[in-house]
Order: C-alpha cells, then structure tokens, then sequence
C-alpha cells in the first residue's frame, strides 16, 4: 500500500547461486528496488531518491 503501484512491471538483475538471490534495479532516478533471498527466507525493498525507505518480508 505504501508503494502505491497499479500493475507496474519492474524488471530486477542479478543472480542466484546455491541457496542465495539478489536482484536489483537502480536504473531509475527516482528509486532502487531490490529483492533478496536467502534459503527460505525473502526481503523486497525500495529506496526513493529522498532517502524513503520501504521493506516487507516473507518467509515459506
């Protein structure tokens, strides 16, 4: 709700290898997105060029 996104696609680059991912995009000016994951255990975070800052995680 704090993102307040309408179905917008955001393409993330990175990797996984064994049991870690991480996934970025900092091509926008206005914010970096990121995903990370570690074994069962994720974090999808945001940083908007004014220093905000919104996280939300999950676990299976």
């Amino acid at each position: 709700p704090k993102v307040k996104w309408a179905s917008q696609p955001v393409i993330l680059n990175g990797e996984a290898q064994d049991h870690v991912a991480s996934y970025v995009n900092d091509s926008s000016p206005d914010a970096v997105y990121a995903w990370h994951m570690k074994e069962d255990k994720g974090i999808f975070a945001i940083k908007w060029a004014d220093g905000t800052e919104y996280h939300v995680s999950c676990q299976i």
